[in-house]
């Protein structure tokens, strides 16, 4: 064949795939994408879930029950603490920023 006939049937072809051919191909990968993904739950899972749901509702109560009991135990320390509290002697404070030093004569 000659190539003055080659380059424009290379072209016309070039031009037909681009035009039919990738369109077809772009609609057939996204029938693919879209097909449906399974949706229900087994009943297996919605065991697992319900007996995770009911974990943690319990460990909610407990968290909320020790909460309870730290809010109350401060408060029960608060009042008690002036009853306990030690007056301040300045004779007992510990001395602080004296040094010496023994040397030897």
């Amino acid at each position: 064949m000659r190539e003055e006939i080659v380059i424009p049937i290379a072209f016309f072809l070039t031009v037909i795939i681009v035009v039919i051919v990738v369109p077809i191909v772009r609609a057939t990968v996204r029938r693919w994408d879209r097909t449906p993904l399974p949706t229900g739950l087994t009943p297996e899972l919605e065991r697992r879930l319900d007996r995770l749901e009911a974990m943690v509702e319990t460990v909610s109560v407990e968290v909320e029950r020790l909460s309870e009991g730290q809010r109350f135990t401060t408060r029960l320390l608060s009042e008690r603490a002036p009853q306990f509290m030690v007056p301040h002697d300045p004779a007992a404070a510990p001395v602080r920023g004296t040094h010496t030093e023994v040397t030897d004569a």
